[in-house]
Parts: C-alpha cells; structure tokens; sequence
C-alpha cells in the first residue's frame, strides 16, 4: 500500500513529536503527582504546537508541489524524474520570479 506523500510526512511528523513526547514522560520516571501532571502538559504545549506548524508546512508544501504539477500538466512522479536526472529549480528565488531550471543554465532544455 503506498500512502499519497501528504500523509506520509504528516505521519512521520505524528511518530517523531509522539516518540519524543514518550521518551519525555519517561525520564521523568513515570511517577506523576499532580504537579507533575501540570507540568508534563505544561512541558507538552511547545510539542503539540511544533506538531502542528510541522503539519501544516508539510500541508502548504504539498499543495504548493501539487499546483505546480497540475499547471504544467504532468504527474509528481513525472517531478522525482526530473529532480532525480539533475533538472531542479533553485529555491532561493524570490516569489515574484520565475526560477529557471538547472537543466536551462546547462543547456539541457529548449
């Protein structure tokens, strides 16, 4: 079964903060008061936050991957292609510019 590359990220996200979350909650031993409790949800917040930026980012990014895809009309594995033969765009260019592939600088397109 292959999970569209969303959830995937989304659920890599989920397992990483849920394993720091765990790893978190036993170094402190297991042992919880209600001091404790307060303080673990406290200590929680800042995790459940960056889980959810994290999500979010990963939402926007694939969206953004998506729409390009679908307005240049061709598949995101028709883009791994592409980025696996060397044809990339830098990402360092301002939103206002149409970035040129590296296989343009090279060439490679017409």
């Amino acid at each position: 079964m292959v999970l569209n590359p969303f959830l995937q990220k989304l659920l890599g996200s989920v397992v990483r903060s849920t394993l720091v979350a765990i790893g978190g909650f036993l170094s402190a031993q297991a042992v919880a008061n209600p001091e404790q409790i307060s303080a673990f949800v406290e200590a929680s917040i800042p995790i459940v936050l960056g889980v959810a930026l994290s999500v979010w980012d990963k939402y926007r990014t694939q969206q953004k991957i998506a729409t390009t895809a679908a307005l240049a009309k061709v598949t995101e594995h028709e883009v791994e292609a592409k980025i696996a033969e060397g044809i990339v765009a830098p990402v360092t260019v301002p939103k206002n510019e149409v970035p040129l592939l590296t296989a343009e600088y090279k060439g490679k397109l017409p």
